[in-house]
């Protein structure tokens, strides 16, 4: 199979999976790639998204694993472990929509689950922003209100193209840096879909497999 992103849901127990939850990620992602395309004449693939229920609460979780990108980690492995994904598998681009909790986020290089290769990297969106993207209210399920710049589900789909665009990098090992430009991806991803690559991004991201 050809490279791709590969969405996937983790869900603790005792959280309810919202409805059309598996939908409005695919749909997320798709757009994305659309956005991609326009921008630089070239896009990825988009893996069905699947959905990995945990058999421990949010609370358990934190509490084995302290840190929250360490439950993030943990989920990433329990995924593999089910067999749900192939954690070092270089055709996929992992990116975790987590929900039941702050369970961290952003984007680690794949070296930091015990890969040989740094990218693609892994991704992730977690918590309140989690159920943003998802066109929910993140108080009905337990969280503080986001605040402006990530309250709207097109900015939390922008939130997903920025980390992409670390986890693509040059297809090796140097993930596309931040800029201080808010009318870029890599800055103002917020600002999605009114959001650019500069000719160097663009440059760099054609090292990687993922963007045909």
């Amino acid at each position: 199979m050809p490279p791709a992103v590969q969405p996937w849901i983790a869900v603790t127990r005792g959280v309810d999976l919202p409805p059309n939850a598996e939908s409005l990620v695919q749909t997320a992602f798709e757009d994305g790639a659309t956005w991609w395309r326009k921008q630089m004449n070239r896009t990825f693939a988009v893996a069905p998204t699947v959905v990995h229920r945990s058999d421990h609460t949010f609370d358990e979780l934190r509490k084995k694993h302290g840190e929250q990108q360490n439950i993030w980690f943990a989920l990433q492995r329990e995924a593999h472990d089910a067999g749900l994904l192939q954690n070092c598998d270089p055709e996929r681009a992992h990116y975790m929509v987590g929900l039941g909790g702050e369970m961290g986020g952003g984007m680690v290089g794949s070296e930091n689950f015990g890969c040989s290769h740094i990218l693609p990297g892994k991704a992730a969106i977690t918590g309140g922003f989690a159920y943003v993207l998802l066109s929910l209210d993140p108080t009905a399920y337990g969280h503080p209100a986001q605040p402006w710049f990530a309250s709207e589900r097109r900015q939390a789909t922008g939130a997903l193209m920025h980390e992409l665009g670390h986890v693509f990098g040059d297809g090796v090992k140097h993930p596309l840096d931040h800029t201080s430009d808010d009318k870029n991806l890599m800055y103002g991803w917020w600002n999605w879909p009114d959001a650019t690559f500069t000719p160097g991004q663009i440059a760099q991201l054609g090292g990687s497999p993922f963007l045909r």
